[in-house]
């Protein structure tokens, strides 16, 4: 009995439907992004802005950046906050909310709030600067002061001690 010999593959329907598909997913992806659709955004304070300098090209865009942050710092206390907890209060399913998110601030949703609740124990250390940095931590919804302290140093680039004392330093 004789064995077939094995030939390389050709390039044949399979391989040019594979290339077509994966073009045109490239070009649907680069068509949202000529029209706006994936606008990075950050959080400062309270205000939502884009990294471009543009505008959300919808006002329904603007209304879901502003009603993300609003449940966010409507929560912001509670430790037990969770991406779920946030798609119940946007009425959304939840892998909608991870994708609208995402789309927004350019984060996942868990960056997001850890993102929302160090930039307000940041704006809390420099307004009330006579409080203990653990009772901030906890306000903020941080149950651990070292996780508190190790994520404030990621996303602020120093500790809350210093931080703290660079602002006392500034005025």
């Amino acid at each position: 009995m004789k064995t077939p010999e094995t030939k390389p593959p050709r390039p044949g329907k399979a391989f040019a439907y594979r290339w077509k598909k994966i073009i045109t997913i490239l070009y649907r992806r680069l068509r949202k992004f000529k029209h706006g659709q994936h606008l990075s955004v950050a959080i400062k304070g309270s205000k939502a802005f884009s990294v471009s300098g543009e505008s959300p090209p919808h006002q329904e865009g603007k209304d879901f950046y502003h009603q993300l942050l609003a449940k966010v710092e409507e929560n912001i206390s509670d430790p037990a906050f969770t991406a779920e907890e946030l798609s119940r209060q946007l009425y959304m399913s939840y892998s909608t909310c991870l994708r609208k998110v995402k789309a927004a601030t350019g984060m996942a949703v868990k960056e997001y709030i850890r993102y929302v609740r160090i930039n307000r124990a940041a704006w809390l250390l420099e307004k009330q600067p006579e409080r203990n940095i653990s009772n901030i931590a906890q306000d903020v919804g941080f149950t651990s002061g070292t996780y508190f302290s190790r994520e404030f140093r990621k996303i602020m680039g120093c500790s809350p001690t210093t931080y703290r004392k660079r602002e006392r330093e500034q005025k």
